[in-house]
């Protein structure tokens, strides 16, 4: 039997989303194909033919590596870490799960930012490490959602670990500012806690007000841990190659723990998949793929906003970054709709695969259904055009017929 407790978001994904026509479930940006690649460099190949398929370097690719780390810059300007400081990993999930099975152990407190990816909370439950939820909260407003620090400090224990964090949040999209990623740095530093953050989502900034997310290793906390990938903002989920990075000071410690934790799983990556990324993570190409990827969500947020103002029974804002949305669904009577309920309808008679956030980031927390959440969908925002204009016209039509 598995250890681990049934994933609702994969769970709804695994039920629905091979069988709807429309996919708003998606978090990952359209994927490119390896034609589409090659047109952003068009004189650069992508893959060495006469590399020998062997299991390749045990850290990953060194050009690959290098590029990885060009990706954090202290404020300075300079590398916030070196090659050595990264380990690469089959998808971000594999680097998440490396991490969380080298560091926990029963009896450890984990102190997660909720709502957050599944996996993040259910592994440390997983290995008997006790589990604290810092929540996000509504502050006044749908389009407003705050996180306590002072709330954080409270929380802390002499047997708290580590402190799990991802910005930008999924599924609201609200990004941690520098500032607040500060003020969880100079807390975590005084109790010498481990931090780790998923930041999967970090070139997925859409909001010209609100200043890009920096990474924790920008931060210069000496026992900082971030987890990424190729597969959202860079839109290549298919090709399974994801990182752990690590604060200088861990590499030798933390970093060599991931990698014997990894020689029961994966043992190493794909050369063909790590040629392709190092190809990706290049400069001159990693521009103009990123600037396609916010074109594609923002996009898709003026539709969903045009649509949203033109409705009442809607509550929306704008994500400040990531892939998805909530949107809150109130019925003709005005209720607050059971966000399962509305979700599985939409499966089943309008063919629209979109997850209830409210049953995917808020019961998973405490088993209560207690969440900020109720009567939300979480509506992936990084499809092809007319993709969420269909799934849209089928909400309207249901809510139409919704007590």
């Amino acid at each position: 039997m598995s250890p681990y407790k049934q994933f609702a978001l994969d769970d709804w994904v695994h039920r629905y989303g091979s069988s709807c026509k429309i996919g708003l479930h998606g978090s990952a940006v359209q994927a490119l194909s390896l034609s589409d690649l090659q047109s952003f460099s068009p004189t650069t190949p992508i893959l060495d033919p006469d590399v020998a398929l062997t299991y390749g370097p045990t850290h990953g690719l060194p050009t690959l590596r290098e590029k990885i780390r060009d990706l954090y810059r202290a404020p300075d300007g300079q590398h916030a870490i070196d090659s050595e400081d990264v380990l690469v990993t089959a998808g971000a999930i594999d680097a998440n799960h490396l991490v969380l099975e080298s560091v926990l152990k029963a009896g450890d407190h984990v102190i997660i930012q909720y709502p957050i990816y599944g996996p993040l909370l259910e592994i440390p439950r997983s290995l008997g490490a006790e589990v604290s939820f810092w929540k996000w909260r509504e502050g006044g407003s749908f389009s407003e959602w705050m996180l306590d620090i002072e709330e954080l400090k409270a929380m802390i224990k002499p047997k708290t670990k580590l402190i799990m964090l991802n910005n930008p949040t999924n599924p609201t999209g609200f990004i941690l500012s520098r500032e607040k990623m500060q003020q969880i740095v100079d807390l975590a530093k005084a109790h010498g806690i481990l931090i780790m953050c998923d930041e999967v989502f970090r070139y997925l900034h859409h909001d010209d007000k609100v200043p890009e997310p920096p990474s924790l290793l920008e931060l210069g906390y000496e026992m900082s841990i971030v987890t990424s990938s190729v597969s959202k903002a860079f839109a290549l989920p298919g090709l399974r190659v994801g990182w752990v990075a690590v604060s200088p000071d861990l590499r030798n410690t933390l970093l060599k723990d991931i990698l014997r934790t990894r020689d029961y799983t994966t043992i190493t990556v794909s050369q063909i998949d790590q040629q392709v990324a190092a190809y990706v993570l290049r400069p001159d190409v990693r521009a103009p793929i990123l600037e396609r990827s916010r074109a594609i969500c923002r996009r898709n947020m003026a539709v969903i906003r045009e649509w949203a103002a033109q409705r009442p029974w809607v509550e929306y804002i704008d994500p400040q970054g990531a892939g998805t949305c909530t949107v809150r669904i109130r019925g003709t009577r005005g209720d607050i709709v059971d966000d399962e309920l509305f979700a599985k309808k939409l499966a089943d008679s309008e063919s629209v695969c979109v997850p209830p956030a409210g049953l995917c980031f808020g019961q998973e927390a405490d088993g209560k259904g207690e969440t900020s959440f109720a009567g939300c969908l979480r509506v992936g925002i990084v499809t092809e055009a007319g993709v969420v204009e269909e799934g849209l016209d089928a909400i309207a039509k249901l809510q139409a017929k919704w007590p």
